[in-house]
């Protein structure tokens, strides 16, 4: 059973959930099986700065921050995360395998 461990400051799950500091466990298919405090170091975690957005579906990243860039300069005073939640990504179910990708300032 080949699992992967990713780590960032922030991770954005769909729909809303935002969490500091925290690892997240993969399994062979994708799916998240488990999510940890990142309290130490722990082998074979690959760490990311800024921000690890998970979908269940497979998004262009650059037009991603395209939009959140063009958002940002009509919306000054919003946060990324809320600028994420305004995207309406499908919630990740139990049994969803994921996309992640790296946000990092934009």
């Amino acid at each position: 059973m080949v699992r992967k461990r990713l780590a960032a400051h922030y991770l954005f799950l769909p729909p809303g959930k935002v969490l500091k500091l925290r690892s997240v466990e993969l399994d062979e298919a994708n799916r998240i099986c488990g999510i940890f405090p990142l309290d130490r170091e722990t082998a074979s975690t690959t760490f990311f700065n800024g921000i690890l957005l998970f979908t269940k579906q497979e998004i262009v990243l650059e037009e991603l921050l395209q939009t959140l860039k063009e958002k940002k300069q009509q919306h000054p005073e919003a946060t990324v995360f809320q600028l994420l939640e305004n995207r309406h990504f499908p919630e990740i179910g139990e049994e969803d395998a994921v996309f992640f990708y790296n946000i990092q300032a934009f």
